[in-house]
């Protein structure tokens, strides 16, 4: 609605309601400003989070309830020897070897069903046929209801590393032998 000031207001009046409003006029100069502020921190903040989360040394993935990627940084798409946006939007298991996908299967769903971190090894693709093993560091964040809405997975490439267990067992073995 509109205000009706009417038109007998007194000189008194009028300078206190002009004053009024300058004070309103500079809290909300202030309150902008400040919203200013806010706005430039959170700005460098998410520059800070998408530089520290794209280029970081392991790869992430975020995985919906139904095993879809919703987010992948670089480091995820260059193990997996795809661009980014062909991971976005997929069923994750498309990019695990057919003989783990149901080993795979059965720790996300303890994932999901965990309050902890879960962790364990799968063997991945890559689009152009290498095995990658790879340690899987999961952590489901939930609604407030405790629903799980997604599932964090940090992959760190492992295969070199258990190549070298596996001929330092074998090593081992062979000196075994001979003694």
């Amino acid at each position: 609605g509109t205000l009706d000031i009417g038109a007998d207001l007194s000189e008194q009046r009028v300078r206190s309601l002009v004053h009024e409003l300058s004070v309103h006029q500079i809290e909300l100069e202030m309150q902008n400003e400040e919203l200013r502020r806010a706005q430039g921190a959170l700005e460098i903040a998410h520059h800070r989070y998408v530089d520290l989360y794209d280029f970081a040394p392991v790869g992430y993935v975020t995985l919906n309830d139904r095993v879809v990627v919703e987010e992948a940084n670089l480091a995820a798409a260059e193990l997996l020897g795809v661009p980014r946006r062909d991971l976005l939007n997929v069923p994750f298991i498309l990019h695990v070897d057919p003989g783990s996908r149901s080993s795979f299967y059965e720790y996300f769903r303890l994932a999901l069903a965990s309050e902890t971190r879960v962790h364990w090894l799968a063997a991945l693709r890559s689009r152009d046929g290498r095995t990658i093993t790879t340690r899987l560091d999961c952590r489901t964040v939930r609604e407030e209801g405790g629903r799980p809405l997604s599932v964090h997975i940090a992959l760190t490439d492992v295969t070199e590393q258990r190549k070298l267990e596996e001929e330092v067992a074998s090593s081992e073995r062979r000196l075994r032998f001979a003694v």
